[in-house]
């Protein structure tokens, strides 16, 4: 039974460096692993101390320690997730399709949207990885801005004290919310 199991745990790491018959890039799939589960202490060991994080379509960057210590926050209260999609480059700059998926997402009933994430190493850590755009961001863009303020509405009129901001600091309490906002909307 116990080699079962051993067995079984090593075909799903296999399969989990494997999307569509290509592999990940073991830098890019630690990168995903780690901001999937939120691992700080990890994410901070593999990347550079130069390291940025772009985004094609925003002003905004996150240096190393923005991207730990409020990009990291913000992913864990929205329970944001990658999924990988494709490898579209396997050498570097790696480039991979992720679609974007939370329970903020979720719950305001918006198309997860699909983004095309390039990875860049340094000195073997990441040290620049560069969000961008497809085809559908501007639907989304456009969907997102109207669930969204359709939920700070609905929570100015139910919770007149609670901020968004609020509700990311007190764990848990960010879903709570959505969940019921979610159910006015069936």
């Amino acid at each position: 039974m116990l080699y079962r199991l051993i067995s079984l745990k090593i075909l799903l790491l296999l399969l989990s460096f494997k999307v569509l018959g290509q592999c990940i890039p073991t830098d890019a799939s630690k990168f995903f692993n780690f901001l999937n589960i939120y691992q700080k202490d990890s994410l901070e060991a593999l990347l550079h101390e130069d390291f940025q994080l772009l985004r094609t379509y925003a002003k905004y960057t996150n240096n190393k320690f923005t991207f730990l210590n409020n990009y990291l926050t913000y992913s864990k209260a929205y329970n944001g997730k990658f999924k990988i999609l494709q490898v579209i480059n396997d050498k570097e700059p790696y480039q991979i399709l992720v679609e974007d998926q939370s329970f903020y997402l979720k719950y305001l009933h918006v198309e997860y949207p699909i983004w095309k994430f390039n990875i860049t190493s340094k000195d073997e850590k990441i040290n620049l990885v560069i969000i961008d755009t497809i085809d559908g961001y501007q639907k989304y863009l456009t969907s997102i801005k109207v669930a969204d303020d359709n939920f700070s509405v609905w929570l100015k009129m139910h919770y007149p004290l609670e901020e968004k901001d609020e509700l990311i600091k007190q764990e848990g309490l960010l879903l709570k919310r959505l969940q019921e906002f979610s159910e006015k909307l069936k």
